[in-house]
């Protein structure tokens, strides 16, 4: 992608609105940890390896705090699964769903 001063405008301002719409508390609970071990039913926790965003770490902690999930990686996939991978996504979620 060519560098632009357009392009570049576009990218601080996408910075910004994710800065201001993640900022605590939307993202971050501090409780938040206390209260998932009482979701009782399957979760399909779907991420990409490459996730910068919120790294996989976070996908593993989840896993670790939600009895019932399942955690499902993407080789060689960022922050968004479902545009990177998204026939292999579909796949998924439409196997989890019909069980």
């Amino acid at each position: 992608m060519l560098m632009t001063p357009e392009v570049i405008d576009l990218a601080l301002k996408l910075r910004h609105t994710t800065a201001r719409l993640a900022w605590g508390p939307r993202l971050y609970g501090p409780h938040l940890a206390k209260w998932l071990h009482r979701i009782d039913v399957p979760v399909a926790i779907v991420w990409g390896k490459d996730a910068q965003i919120l790294p996989v770490g976070i996908a593993h902690e989840l896993k670790r705090l939600l009895p019932r999930a399942e955690l499902h990686l993407f080789e060689r996939c960022g922050h968004l699964p479902q545009v990177e991978k998204a026939a292999e996504f579909c796949d998924l979620v439409a196997r989890f769903a019909c069980r």
